[in-house]
């Protein structure tokens, strides 16, 4: 392994979070948006220790310790997501034999789930009508403003796809009966979701080519 990463895999146990994340994230096809959570749990575990926190803070007491702080200073949301991003960390850290101590023994944080926030069917009829106020195109695209808000508005209000997903969906994934089928960019699952005419209508309008 050695020669693969830029850390010395002889002080392994000294290299910081912060670095072992730029590793990371060179074996993988990540979005700033995945890796902002990961970097905010290193900031967090870092204020806690006083110092920059290392790969030998991947310790049971240490980790709970920080925790036990976080759920009283934070939303046990953001809690429960510092936890899953250090565990994610530890996990590669262990299989990549950058240290000998397996993750174990952190404390869970159960966080409710939030009731999901939706536009209602009259807040997306005024985004549309505002759409229509757009007299300009987006240069590169060939496309009028106005005819893609209104797409991704319906598309993202029917669909509830993330942004990135949206920005990605192709033609081959959306039937003409209205059955869209993606591979979710930040999950890897498969969904299935149903538009309506208007929405096809509205995505026929900005149609450039076959793709």
């Amino acid at each position: 392994m050695e020669g693969v990463y830029d850390v010395d895999l002889s002080r392994a146990s000294s290299v910081q979070l912060t670095q072992l994340l730029q590793e990371y994230v060179t074996t993988r096809d990540m979005e700033p948006a995945s890796i902002k959570p990961l970097r905010a749990a290193i900031r967090s575990f870092s204020e806690h220790l006083a110092r920059p926190a290392n790969v030998s803070d991947f310790a049971p007491i240490a980790l709970n310790s920080w925790l036990a702080v976080e759920v009283s200073r934070v939303k046990r949301r953001t809690a429960k997501n510092y936890r899953s991003a250090i565990i994610t960390l530890w996990r590669w850290a262990f299989e990549e034999e950058l240290t000998d101590a397996a993750p174990r023994r952190i404390r869970p944080v159960k966080a409710p789930l939030a009731p999901v926030e939706a536009y209602t069917p009259e807040e997306v009829e005024r985004l549309l009508a505002a759409c229509d106020t757009l007299t300009n195109r987006f240069c590169r695209l060939r496309v009028e403003r106005r005819l893609l808000y209104r797409a991704l508005i319906l598309f993202a209000f029917h669909t509830g796809f993330r942004p990135n997903d949206l920005m990605r969906l192709k033609w081959s994934q959306v039937a003409e009966n209205g059955c869209v089928r993606i591979v979710q960019h930040k999950t890897g699952h498969q969904v299935v979701r149903w538009v309506d005419k208007d929405t096809l209508g509205a995505s026929e309008a900005i149609r450039l080519d076959e793709t």
